[in-house]
């Protein structure tokens, strides 16, 4: 008989915490550049913002809060 090891049959359960916690990390870091530095506050980084956070709230199961920008 013939034994087989099947730990690569394992699947780990999807753990979303790390994701979370290092989309919150860069959405902050990114939040306190653009304040410390007006001129940082582009489009794209306030877009960046923006899908960082609607990313952390949709990974939480909680509802999305639209902003917006008007020039």
């Amino acid at each position: 008989m013939i034994r087989t090891d099947r730990k690569y049959n394992q699947k780990k359960a999807d753990d979303r915490t790390a994701r979370i916690a290092a989309m919150e990390q860069e959405r902050d870091e990114l939040v306190d550049r653009m304040f410390d530095h007006p001129e940082l506050c582009t489009e794209e980084n306030i877009r960046r913002v923006n899908y960082l956070s609607s990313q952390v709230e949709i990974m939480r199961g909680k509802m999305i809060y639209n902003v917006n920008i008007n020039y």
